[in-house]
Formats: structure tokens, sequence, C-alpha cells
């Protein structure tokens, strides 16, 4: 269907734990759906998380935006509750998979534990028993055709078939990364195999698959014998910019570090070998990384001079 084709408006409610004004990539691409999808004859509104200490983001209770479109619910974020119980020595946020596999001993077995049992799906499962009451009243007033829910963290898509039990509405997840075949994280082989059965419970009542990308579309196709499609992030221009000064070269990176699997190093090695020929200004150049777990970049940065 073309934009401003539509015979007559229908509803999405989108179900995301990231969303405008939490600083996330998800929150970018859900924020696009909703302001995209009206041209297509859909009207959407979205059941997310509300912002507060043990939430993953500490911003006003109320921001700007239509209380008929945005249900914010309450949340926790279990590695958040256990770093404020262990007085700020804990550090990091949703660590343990994507380190486990440097650690040993008994840190390795306490990472272990933490994702099999107390952050299993993931570490904002208590989002699922705090929000989805509020949630099922708004989406009730809403009367959505149609629900989607966006991972990760994976808790979206529990929720977004709770919604689709109590409503009989169709329902399809998005995945902007895999579940249980995700390749960036070091996962127990009884950790995948409790994570892909818990999957295949949860995704056996969506009506279609959406992805972003072919790849994962693909491989979750396979997995749960249903059809999936991708829809692609994308660049969306906004004002012209303002030119930049010529000096430092800035170049940013946004999201996750996986130590071993997609990291930085490269970069580092390439920077380094510039400036050891002598190629290079030193302060001619600015990497910029913004994401969680800067204590990796860093530490790969220092490791390579």
């Amino acid at each position: 269907m073309t934009p401003g084709k539509a015979a007559r408006e229908r509803r999405l409610l989108i179900v995301s734990y990231c969303y405008p004004p939490f600083p996330a990539m998800g929150s970018a691409r859900i924020a696009s759906f909703v302001r995209h999808l009206p041209s297509f004859g859909w009207k959407t509104a979205v059941v997310t998380i509300r912002p507060g200490r043990l939430a993953p983001f500490q911003l006003p209770e109320s921001p700007d935006e239509n209380p008929e479109q945005v249900c914010r619910t309450p949340t926790l974020d279990v590695s958040r509750l256990f770093r404020a119980l262990a007085g700020g020595r804990l550090q990091g946020n949703n660590v343990s998979r994507a380190q486990a596999g440097s650690q040993g001993g008994l840190r390795r077995l306490a990472l272990t534990l933490y994702d099999r049992f107390l952050a299993f799906p993931d570490s904002a499962w208590p989002w699922y028993f705090l929000g989805r009451r509020r949630a099922l009243a708004f989406a009730r007033d809403f009367r959505p055709d149609l629900i989607l829910s966006s991972s990760p963290p994976e808790t979206a898509h529990v929720l977004g078939d709770f919604l689709r039990r109590r409503l009989g509405v169709p329902w399809v997840p998005d995945f902007r990364d895999p579940w249980s075949q995700t390749p960036w994280k070091d996962i127990t082989p009884g950790g995948r195999a409790a994570a892909r059965s818990l999957e295949l419970k949860v995704i056996s009542g969506a009506a279609a698959l959406c992805a972003v990308s072919e790849p994962i579309a693909e491989a979750l196709s396979r997995l749960h014998g249903k059809s999936a499609f991708s829809v692609t992030n994308g660049f969306e221009p906004g004002p012209p910019p303002v030119p930049p000064p010529p000096v430092p070269f800035r170049l940013l990176y946004t999201g996750m570090v996986y130590p071993g699997r997609r990291e930085p190093g490269v970069i580092f090695d390439a920077v380094r070998r510039l400036r050891l020929e002598g190629t290079a200004d030193p302060g001619g150049l600015r990497l910029v990384f913004y994401g969680p777990h800067p204590q990796i970049t860093r530490r790969l940065a220092a490791a390579r001079g």
C-alpha cells in the first residue's frame, strides 16, 4: 500500500522497551515507525517503560508526549537493582553474557547463574509483571487491529504475546537482534537451549515475523516455520547540519561492543599504525563511542597503546 491510499485508518499497538527519550538505537527505529506509519493508513500507539531509578534511564516522569498515544508502564531492571544493592560496586549493564567467557572460577559460575535464573530471558523481565495490567487497559481502550512488539529485550515479546491472547488480535514480533540464535552473546549450552525453548513457546502465536535484516528474517523463518520479512534500519535526514571545523576528524560508533566478536580493535590498530608511520596527526582524529560498557573500549584501546 502506498502512502495516502488507505481505505480506512487501521490501528497498530507497538510494544517496545526502547522508545524516546530512552537513549538507544531501538528507540530511533520505533520512533520512525510511529512517525511514518500514519502515511500508510495506520494510527499508532506505544506501550513502553516509565523512566525511574531502577529503570534504564532517569528523566522527568511525564515526557512531552500525547498520553493517548503513549502508555508508560512501571518497570525494574534486575541488573540495576543488583548494582543499587551493591552500593555501586558492580559496574556495567547486561554485561554478563558478553563477558562471561573472559571470566574464570566462581565469577564465571556466578555470571552463568545470573543469566540462567535471575536475568532470564533478560534483565527486563519484571516489566512484564509490573506493567501488563496497565498495558492491557490501555490496549483495550485503543482497540488495535494489530500488535507489534520489538526486541531486545525479549520481554517485549512476552508482553506482546500476553496482549495478543487477551485481545484476540494478530501479533507480529519485530527482531532487531536474534533471540536464542544470537551470535553476539556468550551463552552456555543449557542457557541457549532454555532460551530456544521459551522463544518457540512465545513466538508460536505470532501471525508473522519481522526482522532488521534479511539473514535474521531467514533464520527466524526456518526456526519458527513462519513467514518472515525484513524492515531494515535507514537514514532519515534532518535539518542541514552546521559545517564542522576541519579538524579533528570525528569517527562515531553507536551501539554494543562484544569482545572477540564485534569490537573496535582493528580501528585502534589502524590508528596506531598511521601514527607510527607519521602519516596522521595525533590530534587530528577523534574516535567517539556512544553506548554501554565504556570500560571494555578503554581496555581495548589501552592494549594497543
